[in-house]
């Protein structure tokens, strides 16, 4: 195996951003990227160094504490939070269980975003772009919008790519829409110069 390039997540995550969207002068952006396991938070300024966080708190772990609250499994809370087959009991209990369980997570982002306005390294945070396999979770954009200070936006990086796939290209454009927000990642992977 010879490896030609490395990253790390949240960089390649930066990377996809600043092609997909770039950066506003005179602005701090937030780029939150809540994965199974893990949650990215970094926030990008004039200063040109990005601020970064690593949060050990993800999906699964919202997922297993709905899913222990509520006595069910946790394939039985993925299905109704991402919008497989579910009883509409269940959504009803999810719903409630859903703000308790990312409370963790949200301390967490508001701590992290409190430290880096009292750094006083740029603007105000407008705007909290939100990706990552957990964004699409039935609910969750919402509880973030409304327990942060700054407003929330889901980010699909695949809006401002062209995918041009020939036959498959109506297949592939609506997989891209669905599951882009968790490619994000992958994307700034793929735009990484060598």
């Amino acid at each position: 195996l010879s490896n030609v390039v490395m990253d790390v997540d949240v960089l390649a995550l930066l990377n996809c951003f600043s092609e997909c969207e770039g950066r506003k002068a005179g602005r701090a952006t937030a780029i939150l990227d809540v994965g199974s396991t893990y949650t990215n938070l970094a926030i990008m300024d004039d200063n040109n160094l990005p601020f970064i966080r690593d949060i050990a708190y993800g999906g699964e772990d919202v997922i297993n504490k709905i899913a222990d609250e509520n006595f069910l499994s946790g394939e039985t809370v993925r299905k109704n939070l991402f919008g497989s087959e579910g009883s509409s009991e269940y959504q009803l209990e999810l719903d409630n269980s859903l703000a308790g369980a990312c409370k963790n997570l949200v301390v967490e982002i508001t701590e992290t975003l409190r430290y880096y306005a009292a750094q006083k390294r740029s603007a105000p945070l407008k705007e909290v772009f939100l990706c990552g396999g957990f964004s699409s979770a039935k609910g969750f954009a919402e509880l973030l919008d409304n327990q942060l200070a700054a407003a929330v936006v889901s980010w699909n990086p695949f809006d401002k790519i062209d995918c041009e796939a020939g036959a498959r290209s109506v297949e592939i454009r609506d997989t891209l829409r669905k599951n882009g927000p968790a490619m994000a990642v992958a994307a700034g992977l793929a735009m990484r110069q060598i």
